[in-house]
Formats: structure tokens, C-alpha cells, sequence
């Protein structure tokens, strides 16, 4: 800051405060404001794959919408309802940059009726008057018959072709879906008897054996049953 600047603000009765060089935490509210304004303005002039020569144009639509959106100044109401006493409408406000069909007036009868540009904002002498951009012949022009092109949303998907490749992934298979195995218990062998002489007491009675047998039988026709039933 040179030194007749200094004498200038003495003059005048301003104070002078100087701030760290790289610290925006310390500018006042509208050096603050303006750095935001430049924030969404290069958001939007990317989003719609304009050229930076349309700067100015991306921060009066800035200030625009900035304009009738609350501040914590005015806490829920809008500047543009303080000063026009009514609250602004934005439900059809367009998104910047959005491609539109122009009228065109000079055409003779086998010309298009219409041509391709792109929406930057709306004209601040007329309310019904848009601001569009031409691409090719690069100015900006203001028009009143317009169509604004809905955005077109591609999805990929695979070819039909290549989807009837792919073969579903199998799960694996549950561990109740496969039965069980169920091994018989082992037959307890019969001892051959001797024949015992006439009058000896038998060591074992014959009708003991026999209910062995009979239960061993019993477990085997219920050991099948169960595998059968699982099957």
C-alpha cells in the first residue's frame, strides 16, 4: 500500500486494517459473499460445459437466485420479500445452462423452425425475456419464444447377448437339504447252543434269545423307516 493511499484514507477519516495474506477466515461479509458467488459460478459454468468468457453471466444468475433465497441477516425472509413485500416463486426456475429451441422468425419454408441453444439467465429489463447463448456464433442473444429440452437420463445395460452368457450364481446348498446317513447298529452274532443232556438247567432260556433277536430286528425296520422318510 503506497503511501499517498494511506495519506488519501487519513483524509477521509477511514481506519485501515491490514489481514494475513491466505486467510479468507478474516474478510469481512461481502469479500466473503463475493468468494462464494465465484465458488457457484465456476460449479455451474463446468456443469454446463460453457466457456469462462460467460463468467459474469454465471454470477448474475448467482445474485439472482441469491436474491430470493434466505439470509441469516433477514433470518427466514427473502430480499426479494423485504423490498417487493410478496414471496418469490422458483418452482420453475431452469437449471443454467440447459439446452432450449429457439423460434426462428427469418426462416424461409423448408429451414427448421427452430434452433439448438443454451439458457443463461433471464433478461433483468423484461420479466418474460431469456438470455440464450449460441455456441457457434459465440454471443448472447434475448428471446421470448422459447422451449426449454428436458435433460435426457441414459442408463447402460448389457446386451441381451452378452446377459444370457452370464449363468446365474448357484447358492450352496443347504445343510438340512441332504439327509442323513444312518448306519444300522451291528447284529449281535447268535451263539450255536449245544444240546444239553437230559435234565441239565439251560444257561440261558430260549425265549431270552429270541426277544434279542426280535429287538435287534425292531431297530433295523426303524432305522430304515427313518432314512426312507427323509428321502
Amino acid at each position: 500500500m503506497s503511501n499517498q493511499f494511506t495519506v488519501f484514507l487519513q483524509q477521509q477519516g477511514t481506519e485501515c486494517c491490514l489481514t494475513m495474506v491466505d486467510t479468507p477466515q478474516h474478510n469481512g461479509v461481502a469479500k466473503s459473499l463475493n468468494c462464494r458467488l465465484m465458488e457457484h459460478a465456476c460449479a455451474i459454468l463446468h456443469q454446463a460445459n460453457l466457456p469462462k468468457t460467460l463468467w459474469a453471466k454465471a454470477v448474475l444468475h448467482m445474485v439472482w437466485l441469491k436474491n430470493r433465497t434466505s439470509t441469516k441477516a433477514l433470518g427466514t425472509v427473502t430480499p426479494y420479500e423485504k423490498l417487493y413485500k410478496e414471496k418469490p416463486n422458483l418452482g420453475n426456475v431452469p437449471e443454467w445452462g440447459q439446452s432450449v429451441w429457439v423460434h426462428n422468425p427469418s426462416r424461409s419454408k423448408l429451414d427448421a423452425q427452430v434452433k439448438q441453444a443454451q439458457w443463461v439467465g433471464y433478461d433483468a429489463d423484461s420479466t418474460h425475456a431469456h438470455r440464450v447463448y449460441w455456441p457457434g456464433k459465440n454471443s448472447i442473444s434475448v428471446e421470448h419464444n422459447i422451449k426449454f429440452i428436458s435433460p435426457t437420463i441414459i442408463i447402460n445395460t448389457l446386451p441381451p447377448s452378452y446377459a444370457s452368457t452370464i449363468a446365474p450364481a448357484q447358492a450352496p446348498p443347504h445343510p438340512l437339504a441332504t439327509p442323513p446317513t444312518f448306519t444300522a447298529p451291528p447284529l449281535t452274532p447268535t451263539s450255536t447252543l449245544s444240546p444239553l443232556p437230559p435234565g441239565a438247567p439251560p444257561s440261558m432260556p430260549v425265549t431270552q434269545v429270541h426277544e434279542l433277536e426280535d429287538e435287534n430286528c425292531h431297530r433295523q425296520m426303524v432305522s430304515l423307516l427313518y432314512a426312507y422318510s427323509l428321502n
